[in-house]
């Protein structure tokens, strides 16, 4: 799950990082110009929703192990 995580924060990160810089350079006389970036930003706000629903999916996960790992303690080597 981590990896898939990470995986998903990184390709968020790279498509706001594109439309931060794209923002700069809008034609904002373009109906066709904003339409496409308001498309991208709405993509990111999937993507967002997206990995902020794997996150707290995770630390779901951490939160069990952890649970668990307190009921049964720690093993000693």
């Amino acid at each position: 799950k981590k990896t898939s995580l990470d995986l998903e924060e990184s390709r968020l990160q790279s498509l706001s990082t594109q439309v931060d810089s794209e923002r700069a350079y809008l034609d904002q006389t373009s109906q066709y110009s904003v339409d496409a970036f308001n498309r991208k930003v709405n993509q990111i706000n999937g993507l967002n929703s997206k990995v902020q629903s794997m996150v707290d999916d995770y630390n779901r996960d951490v939160d069990a192990f952890n649970t668990e790992l307190e009921r049964v303690g720690t093993p000693i080597n």
